[in-house]
């Protein structure tokens, strides 16, 4: 959902909505997906205030930029849930793997896995 500014609206990630999502429409094993369009300082500022949101709301936040993500223009999908994404109970990182189930159940179009594999590589860079 985007505004006219092609901004999120605030409401959507606004901590009572989350809060309500959490505890009313996830499954328990549930992910929340929300798409930000990223570039600019405005862009930034969205981006921000809902990571900081989603942090307070739920267990486990992850972002991946898109494919052809430019550092001043593209998007950048959220992830957010009550339970751990990023690792299995073994402590692996099953990111991966909640794609591929992901793209598989929802019939998703796009390689969900390789845009993860896509942030794992930004998140190496930047250690």
């Amino acid at each position: 959902v985007f505004d006219e500014k092609n901004l999120v609206p605030e409401q959507f990630y606004s901590e009572p909505f989350l809060q309500t999502l959490r505890d009313h429409v996830l499954t328990p094993n549930g992910i929340l997906v929300q798409n930000f369009h990223s570039g600019g300082r405005k862009r930034g500022a969205v981006i921000q205030a809902a990571s900081e949101n989603l942090r307070r709301t739920f267990r486990d936040v992850a972002s991946v930029p898109s494919i052809g993500s430019r550092e001043n223009a593209g998007n950048l999908l959220v992830m957010a849930s009550k339970v751990p994404i990023t690792e299995d109970g073994d402590g692996n990182i099953s990111l991966e793997r909640n794609a591929l189930r992901a793209q598989i159940g929802f019939g998703f179009r796009f390689d969900m896995v390789a845009r993860v594999q896509n942030m794992r590589r930004k998140e190496s860079s930047n250690c």
